[in-house]
């Protein structure tokens, strides 16, 4: 994932760069993480009032690909009928 890797690159060039370079760079990095955060909790409110369906931030932020989080909306959504849920497991 990109996140990830930008750590590695960060570490990996700390001993390149000031103090205060890597202060911006890991203040960066949470301010990043953060909005990711915020957007995921959104993403999951308007599933829950659209879809009728409650999943996971931790689901929403994993790196599946998008047509496995699909799956995962549609066994859990109550607009969805049992039957077909029950064919989707």
């Amino acid at each position: 994932m990109w996140r990830s890797r930008s750590i590695r690159l960060e570490v990996s060039d700390s001993r390149k760069t000031s103090p205060a370079q890597r202060r911006q760079a890991t203040l960066w990095l949470i301010f990043e993480v953060t909005v990711d955060s915020l957007k995921a909790i959104q993403v999951r409110n308007w599933v829950l009032k659209e879809l009728g369906c409650e999943i996971s931030v931790f689901d929403i932020l994993s790196p599946i690909p998008l047509s496995q989080l699909a799956s995962i909306v549609t066994k859990k959504s109550t607009l969805v009928d049992g039957d077909i849920r029950a064919a989707l497991e």
